[in-house]
């Protein structure tokens, strides 16, 4: 059995919540570039405010309230 990357599964919550409708940002702190240009850009994010303990994403609850979820990836089970 495979498991999905982090990225497939940001994907199906994504599209999850668009289906139904919800409001929601993905706050991307993962960059997925080369290690020296991801370094640059890790600082240029770091000034421009984003926090690296920061949850994954905002979701906007129908009752008003905020919901926060970091993603973590499954791990495979031997």
């Amino acid at each position: 059995m495979t498991v999905p990357t982090e990225n497939q599964e940001a994907e199906r919550l994504s599209n999850w919540l668009r289906n139904n409708k919800y409001k929601f940002t993905h706050i991307a702190n993962e960059s997925g570039l080369p290690p020296k240009v991801a370094m640059l850009a890790a600082k240029r994010k770091k000034r421009m405010g984003l926090s690296p303990w920061f949850p994954d994403y905002c979701i906007i609850l129908r009752r008003g309230s905020l919901l926060f979820i970091e993603l973590k990836r499954q791990r495979a089970v031997l």
